[in-house]
């Protein structure tokens, strides 16, 4: 569940600030930025999630994969952010990619009906 907090600064579009807090050494802040931005539909929500990947952190990768997914701004630069993720040797970020990804693909899938 994402932090109130960070939610509301995403709601109020404070993407400076969500950005700051998602570079400190601190993973459990890069974490619920993450969460927090996957709630946005924002081309800098997609900016600040696509830094988080780029961290070394496995859980900070893994929470910016699966906010990824649920990020409904631009699906198809996020499918090929995502498919860049590194994952060897680790099958959970692997499963979280390919969810994030299919995810991506059924809600553009939904969205050009009708």
């Amino acid at each position: 569940m994402a932090n109130e907090k960070y939610v509301k600064m995403v709601a109020e579009k404070n993407f400076k600030k969500l950005g700051k807090l998602s570079e400190k050494k601190n993973v459990q802040e890069a974490i619920d930025v993450a969460e927090a931005c996957g709630t946005g539909r924002s081309e800098e929500c997609r900016n600040i999630l696509t830094d988080i990947l780029a961290r070394p952190e496995r859980e900070a990768k893994l929470a910016a994969a699966k906010a990824m997914g649920l990020l409904h701004y631009d699906p198809d630069s996020q499918i090929e952010r995502l498919r860049h993720v590194m994952t060897d040797n680790d099958p959970e970020l692997a499963q979280v990619v390919k969810d994030s990804i299919e995810a991506l693909r059924s809600y553009t899938r939904e969205n050009k009906k009708g």
